[in-house]
């Protein structure tokens, strides 16, 4: 049960870096588009 509460806690963490990841790079992705 601890492993799985572990898992579940790496999972949320690795959730949080993506969205992180995926607003620093928007205004990147937008300026491409526009120019």
């Amino acid at each position: 049960m601890s492993l799985n509460h572990e898992d579940e806690k790496t999972t949320k963490k690795s959730h949080a870096f993506g969205f992180y990841v995926w607003i620093r790079g928007l205004p990147v992705f937008v300026v491409n588009l526009l120019f």
